[in-house]
């Protein structure tokens, strides 16, 4: 079975992660780990299964609620791709944590991918990624990967080793126009964290919020929103480092 394991609020990690996933035609899994409802420690694969796991990069390292559930996963000598996507900043340490995470798991970590996605808070660095030469070159990478587990070579990919930088949650929460709200509760169902509440979705947790922009994105009316101070001032810390193209990068 393959099984197509993802933690994309934004949706680009999603798009990257089946860009990847296309030289598998048959039937796949979907795990989503935005479900916080989903029993996680009950997923249990074997040695036949292979397993797509996908996580944007947050500061350089896998998001904290994924990397708990991902840790509830038994892998059993599964074979995993692991996946970091990333808005053409730096994609850190986040690739050698999520297979690291894996191989804890129990999972044979065959491949290894950073990929670059449309930034999720400042839209106007890597616009329009995965781009069509992105998506050429991971369909490309798709059918290598194939090839080398249908090989049966037993080698594991090792991204570069790195130091962890030091994990850190960004205190600032989306905002909620209320002219604009239908209080249609899509925000509060698809929130990894359940930070915001039903019956008041213009307040959110800023203890639970982890600002995945999972809100944002998939608000039907635009009523979810970065407060404008805090766009511009992230926009400029992005600029230097954002400004040049940023390639994908395979480990195999």
């Amino acid at each position: 079975m393959f099984y197509m394991i993802t933690f994309s609020p934004a949706g680009g990690t999603k798009r990257c992660a089946n860009y990847l996933a296309s030289a598998w035609t048959e039937r796949k899994k979907q795990i989503d780990l935005i479900n916080r409802v989903d029993h996680f420690d009950e997923y249990e694969f074997t040695a036949d299964d292979i397993c797509l796991v996908a996580v944007p990069v947050f500061s350089g390292r896998v998001p904290s609620v994924a990397a708990e559930r991902i840790k509830m996963l038994r892998g059993n000598g599964a074979k995993a791709i692991a996946v970091a996507v990333y808005g053409n900043q730096l994609y850190g340490d986040t690739l050698l944590e999520l297979s690291e995470i894996l191989r804890n798991d129990g999972f044979r970590v065959m491949a290894a991918a950073a990929t670059i996605a449309q930034h999720s808070v400042a839209g106007e660095f890597a616009p329009g990624r995965p781009d069509a030469d992105d998506i050429i070159q991971l369909k490309e990478w798709s059918v290598q990967i194939k090839q080398k587990l249908e090989s049966h070579e037993e080698a594991e990919a090792f991204p570069p080793s790195r130091h962890y930088r030091e994990a850190h949650d960004t205190p600032v929460t989306p905002r909620t126009d209320r002219s604009l709200c239908a209080y249609c509760g899509v925000c509060v169902s698809r929130c990894p964290t359940d930070a915001i509440l039903r019956e008041n979705p213009d307040q959110t947790d800023v203890d639970k919020c982890i600002f995945c922009m999972g809100c944002v994105s998939i608000c039907p009316r635009g009523a979810r929103t970065v407060e404008p101070e805090i766009l511009a001032k992230a926009k400029l810390a992005l600029q230097d480092e954002c400004a040049e193209r940023k390639e994908n990068e395979l480990f195999l």
